[in-house]
C-alpha cells in the first residue's frame, strides 16, 4: 500500500511505501529531507517564521530519487536497489488522454484530401462537358436516318402518298422540337410497311428490297433508328 506526501519544502506530491511512513526520506525534486506522515518541519531560521532574509530562495535542481535516510536507532526492513533508490517512490503524475478527433484531424494528409477534392470537381466538370460516347453516336445515327428520309422517301409537289405526307410531318415536327408528335408519325408510317407486305408483291415505296434505297427495307431501318430508345 503506497501514502501520499507532500515536500514541506517544495509543495512537490509524492508517492512512498506504507513501510516509510514516520521514517525520513529526501525529495527528488528539492533533494531536502523529511519525515514520511510526520509533522511539517519548519524551513531553517526563527520557528514558525519563513526562510531567513537574504538567504536565496531554492534553486530547482534536476529530479532525483529520493533516498531514504533511517535513523540510527531504527532498523528497517526496506530493501534498496545497487543505486540505493528507492523501489517505488515517486511522482503522481497525471497526463490527459488524447482527443481522438484532435488525433485524427493531425494524423490526416490535407494533401491527400485536397487531391480527391480536385478529382472529383474535374471529373464533374468532364461529364458535364462531354456527352458519353453512347450517346453521340446515337445522335449521329438519327440525324442520318433523318437525311436519308428527307432524300429518299418525301416526294417532291402536292400530290404525296400517305406515306410521305407523315413523313414531312414527322421532320416537321422535330425541326420544332415535338419529339412526341415525331415519333408517333413514324410509328404510324411503320405500320403502313407492316399493312403492305401482306397485301400484295409490291411494297409501300415500291421494292420491298433492293441494294439502293429508296426500298422497304432500308426505310424499316430508318424508322427503327429513330423509334430507339422510346
Amino acid at each position: 500500500m503506497q501514502v501520499k506526501v507532500t515536500c514541506p519544502n517544495c509543495g512537490k506530491e509524492l508517492k512512498a511505501p506504507e513501510e516509510l511512513r514516520g521514517k525520513r526520506v529526501a525529495c527528488p525534486s528539492c533533494n531536502e529531507s523529511f519525515r514520511v506522515g510526520g509533522p511539517a518541519e519548519p524551513p531553517p531560521g526563527l520557528p514558525g517564521s519563513g526562510p531567513l532574509r537574504g538567504v536565496p530562495p531554492p534553486v530547482n535542481r534536476p529530479a532525483q530519487a529520493a533516498k531514504f535516510i533511517a535513523d540510527e536507532s531504527v532498523e528497517t526492513r526496506v530493501r534498496f536497489g545497487a543505486d540505493g533508490r528507492l523501489p517505488e517512490l515517486r511522482f503522481e503524475a497525471r497526463t490527459a488522454e488524447p482527443d481522438p478527433q484532435q488525433t485524427q484531424v493531425r494524423d490526416s494528409n490535407p494533401l491527400l484530401l485536397v487531391g480527391v477534392l480536385c478529382f472529383s470537381i474535374t471529373l464533374s466538370l468532364i461529364l458535364l462537358v462531354f456527352e458519353p460516347q453512347e450517346f453521340r453516336s446515337s445522335d449521329a445515327a438519327k440525324a442520318e436516318a433523318r437525311h436519308w428520309i428527307e432524300l429518299k422517301y418525301i416526294g417532291v409537289g402536292p400530290n404525296l402518298k400517305p406515306h410521305e405526307k407523315r413523313l414531312r410531318e414527322a421532320l416537321q415536327a422535330f425541326y420544332r422540337g415535338d419529339r412526341g408528335a415525331e415519333r408517333r408519325l413514324y410509328r404510324d408510317v411503320l405500320n403502313m410497311l407492316h399493312d403492305e407486305s401482306h397485301q400484295g408483291a409490291a411494297g409501300l415505296t415500291g421494292p420491298r428490297a433492293a441494294l439502293d434505297p429508296p426500298n422497304d427495307q432500308h426505310l424499316e431501318q430508318q424508322l427503327a433508328t429513330l423509334l430507339s430508345g422510346d
